[in-house]
């Protein structure tokens, strides 16, 4: 096992301990959350682990800042995430293989397919709890 995973194990541990016992995650601990996700599942090299490592850390830094900006709009904020995610799709486009890209992708879909699901079902508890209130 070399450096690169034994530290990503570190992290994704201490991430999902954080998790279970409800602290929010850093930008550091979801970049690293996120990068090990992809070691796994697209069988990144050394090379490709060291980039979307510092890709994902850069994102999840800019992403962290303008989510906890008091002074930009919700449409502000939207459109400046969105941004960045394209941007580091861009970055992935270099350093990936089309094969890993592609499934890539994919997992971002799937990810993106779940939180609509919990997302909706929030908004439909909250429904329902409305009405029991009125």
């Amino acid at each position: 096992m070399n450096i690169s995973r034994i530290f990503f194990t570190v992290i994704l541990i201490f991430v999902t301990k954080s998790w279970c016992i409800g602290q929010t995650s850093t930008p550091e601990e979801r970049a690293a959350l996120l990068t090990e996700r992809m070691i796994t599942n697209l069988a990144l090299n050394e090379t490709q682990i060291e980039q979307v490592t510092q890709i994902n850390l850069g994102v999840t830094q800019k992403n962290d800042a303008i989510n906890n900006d008091p002074n930009m709009t919700q449409e502000l904020k939207l459109a400046s995430l969105q941004g960045n995610n394209d941007i580091r799709r861009s970055y992935f486009k270099l350093i990936l293989t089309e094969e890993q890209y592609n499934k890539y992708i994919e997992m971002e879909e799937s990810t993106t397919e779940i939180k609509n699901v919990n997302k909706n079902i929030k908004l439909e508890k909250e429904s329902l709890k409305q009405e029991k209130e009125d």
